[in-house]
């Protein structure tokens, strides 16, 4: 498998490959389907590509992004994106943290054409009372967990593989570079995942703090929209 896959840096160029993984991985979960009122997957897949350039280079200081490829081909299979804390954010020149996994700065003209596509306008979504409805107390408990404690947290803010490539190690591999990172400054980790995705974050430390399950059965949802809220403590190396 570690010859297969290997996990690099992202650019902006990979705004399609990226795209392609998060959106295809997405579309398999029917909560996240059903928010979106007639959009098929090549639009969302489109109108990501569209925004991603800019959240790959805006808030450089606090952002920190991974893809995984295959070696043979080099495909995008995988994407993740940590979110640093106050604490490491803030360092610069030579004592900026996890450098490798900084996207470069862009040029002027670049920022300002990626900003101009971040605004463009996202396909319909379903209702937002219903994604009001379904997300409530969710807020309230990342804010719980975040605020609660006194160590920052590393925050894993996405992490997506694509379907075809699923359940072959990818995940792991993108996850353990981020832990690396929080083991080495001893920061915990937060993640909101869901059901399927919180057996992923068990295995490799992460512990369920909180569930928030919401039936949305009025809005047409079927079955509970299920958050599980987990962390994950520091090891300390020997």
């Amino acid at each position: 498998m570690s010859n297969r896959f290997s996990v690099q840096p992202c650019l902006p160029e990979d705004a399609h490959g990226i795209a392609v993984t998060m959106m295809s991985s997405w579309w398999e979960n029917w909560h996240w389907r059903y928010r979106w009122a007639d959009a098929d997957l090549e639009t969302l897949i489109k109108w990501c590509e569209t925004k991603l350039p800019w959240n790959l280079s805006s808030n450089r200081p606090a952002k920190r992004h991974q893809k995984a490829i295959v070696n043979e081909t080099g495909e995008i299979v995988g994407y993740a994106r940590w979110l640093l804390p106050a604490s490491l954010a803030e360092r610069t020149g030579d004592q900026v943290v996890w450098k490798e996994a900084q996207t470069p700065k862009p040029s002027v003209e670049d920022a300002r054409k990626w900003e101009d596509q971040w605004v463009v306008e996202a396909p319909k979504l379903r209702s937002d009372e219903m994604l009001a409805y379904r997300a409530q107390g969710c807020e309230e408990a990342e804010q719980r967990i975040m605020e609660g404690d006194q160590i920052p947290f590393l925050v894993l803010d996405w992490m997506t593989v694509h379907p075809s490539w699923q359940r072959q190690g990818v995940a792991t591999m993108l996850m353990k570079s981020g832990l690396e990172i929080a083991d080495r400054y001893q920061q915990k980790a937060f993640v909101i995942g869901t059901s399927e995705g919180a057996k992923l974050y068990e295995r490799v430390g992460f512990k369920t703090v909180e569930i928030i399950s919401t039936d949305y059965s009025e809005f047409g949802g079927i079955g509970p929209y299920v958050n599980h809220f987990m962390v994950r403590e520091p090891v300390l190396k020997g």
